[in-house]
């Protein structure tokens, strides 16, 4: 008799995925890409959205590869 396995609904909705958390001082800015599959596909893509804040003459940026799910894609440090 073959076998059948299923994953529940609930199990892969609770599942995080992986985002790259980019701030920047100028503006005073976090910014959020994503969602990945895992955290080395994150760090994979992650040069590119540094590359294009850097055309937009962001300053001062750091970044984190983070297993969240966060509400907002861009949040307005100064307020």
């Amino acid at each position: 008799m073959e076998s059948t396995s299923f994953r529940s609904l609930t199990t892969v909705d609770q599942q995080q995925h992986w985002w790259v958390e980019i701030q920047t001082q100028v503006p005073a800015c976090t910014y959020f890409f994503g969602p990945f599959d895992s955290d080395s596909e994150a760090l994979l893509l992650q040069e590119g959205y540094i590359d294009d804040l850097v055309q937009e003459s962001a300053q001062n940026i750091t970044t984190e590869i983070k297993q969240i799910q966060p509400q907002m894609l861009t949040i307005d440090n100064n307020g």
